[in-house]
């Protein structure tokens, strides 16, 4: 990273109850149900280690895995990124933070699973390629600040039908979700 942005503490937390253990010990429909709750935060790698360096000069040779390798062919051709966006001083790691409230069972004899799943996802510190004023002579310039939050409910219904261990077995599963995904800052 940048500096300014060189490091970042990415922690996490999870945690996980038994109801069934704790609150049903004697209940028969149920064979597993359990609470989880879990929320970490994870770094984002930049794709390009341009946003990484800051300002630089770089080649247009068609090093593209390598956009700062200065020669081509024992030809120096070095420029600035003018067509390929301005990459200043401060830019910020982005990085996610995720909630999951989870919930899980398995009932009639294990033979049925299922689980619900709420999630809230945030990506911050995203970049974003701005316009800028054509006098300076670059297309654009990078900046921080998108944040993109994604929320939703998974379901999953899992059943074994047939369990024959020396013929046939027919297992089968449902998922349903729902997605949302807003942009809350550019």
């Amino acid at each position: 990273g940048q500096p300014v942005s060189r490091w970042m503490i990415t922690p996490a937390v999870s945690a996980n109850w038994n109801i069934k253990k704790s609150l049903m010990p004697d209940n028969k429909v149920f064979d597993k149900l359990s609470v989880d709750l879990s929320w970490g935060r994870t770094a984002k790698l930049f794709n390009d280690d341009r946003f990484a360096a800051g300002p630089q000069y770089r080649t247009e040779y068609g090093w593209s895995e390598e956009p700062t390798i200065i020669a081509y062919n024992g030809h120096l051709g070095v420029n600035r990124p003018y067509t390929s966006g301005w990459v200043g001083y401060g830019i910020k790691a982005p990085y996610t933070d995720r909630l999951n409230l989870g919930i899980t069972s398995t009932f009639l004899n294990k033979h049925v699973h299922a689980s619900i799943l709420v999630y809230n996802k945030d990506d911050r510190n995203l970049l974003i390629n701005m316009a800028v004023p054509s006098e300076t002579g670059f297309n654009s310039k990078f900046e921080n600040g998108m944040w993109i939050n994604n929320k939703g409910v998974d379901f999953i219904l899992n059943a074994d039908i047939l369990q024959n261990s020396k013929a046939f077995n027919w297992s089968t599963g449902l998922n349903f979700n729902f997605n949302k995904n807003v942009l809350k800052a550019l």
